[in-house]
């Protein structure tokens, strides 16, 4: 039995997943809520709020941009110190609307706190986005893994709308935020399903093909279908006989790359992380309407 050969591969910039519109999605959450935490109502506060939802998800979507890059056993450190310092700068550069120095240093000492809430969001969305490249571009596998960033992220939104939901203010607003994060992950969970159900027809179908090896292969057929599982170098090929044997090859009708064993393995896996994204997102989203009703009686 040929040894089984599993890869990284080397994901460059430009292939990383992009994280700018999720985190801009976490830093509007986290603008808005630390608007409805901290902020009163008279209109210089009102004002404030607004600038908090406009220049945190431009900084959180920066923030996102660069942590593309990879990096090996320092992207913790990494992640945090960018996190803190993104923090700051947003801090900093709210500040400077309310008044010059004072307001700077206020804005960046604040900025510093306030971004302590959302390590535990870009860790787990930053985490999520290193297991892109695992597998091979456009595979099964790789389209699990890329889904897990848009889950992570509507995990770390509907727990943070628990921020606000026994208050009296803004309690619509983020009930709403937990059941559209609860509809995302559902979305998620549906596909992440159908290709669990897909990897293992494709699984049952290579106990039938030929496993190619190093061997070279035979004409592949223009119109031939390529299925990517995701993970491991393997090929297994379906051929029609030519009907010219000692005039022309073999023709190959099906190619199937990737180990059956190890990409279903991570499929399932990607589907256990979505039963847990939605029980997070289910809870939150019932804890909000629990609340709400109570209020509604109070």
């Amino acid at each position: 039995m040929p040894a089984r050969v599993l890869r990284r591969t080397n994901v460059t910039h430009r292939d990383a997943p992009k994280l700018a519109l999720p985190f801009a999605a976490l830093g509007l959450t986290g603008g808005w809520l630390t608007g409805r935490l901290t902020i009163g109502s008279s209109s210089s506060e009102q004002y404030i709020a607004w600038l908090l939802c406009l220049f945190t998800p431009a900084v959180c979507a920066l923030l996102g941009e660069s942590l593309r890059s990879r990096t090996q056993k320092t992207w913790v450190a990494r992640t945090v110190l960018s996190t803190l310092t993104a923090g700051m700068v947003n801090g900093l550069v709210i500040g400077m609307f309310l008044g010059a120095v004072v307001g700077m240093v206020v804005g960046l000492v604040a900025g510093f706190f306030f971004s302590l809430p959302f390590l535990p969001a870009v860790l787990a969305v930053t985490g999520a986005g290193r297991k892109v490249g695992r597998a091979s571009r456009g595979s099964i596998v790789d389209a699990t893994d890329r889904r897990g960033i848009w889950v992570w992220t509507a995990v770390s939104i509907a727990l943070a709308s628990l921020c606000i939901a026994a208050g009296r203010t803004g309690q619509g607003s983020a009930a709403m935020l937990a059941v559209v994060s609860l509809a995302g992950v559902a979305i998620a969970f549906s596909f992440d399903a159908a290709d669990l159900a897909h990897a293992r027809r494709v699984a049952l179908l290579t106990e039938g093909l030929e496993r190619r090896d190093r061997r070279p292969a035979s004409l592949v057929a223009v119109d031939a279908q390529c299925i990517d599982l995701g993970m491991g170098d393997a090929t297994f090929d379906e051929r029609v006989a030519s009907p010219a044997p000692y005039r022309e090859l073999d023709k190959v009708v099906r190619v199937v790359r990737g180990e059956p064993g190890p990409s279903l393995a991570a499929v399932r896996a990607a589907l256990v992380r979505d039963t847990i994204a939605l029980v997070l997102t289910s809870g939150a989203a019932i804890t909000h309407l629990l609340l709400i009703r109570i209020t509604c009686r109070g």
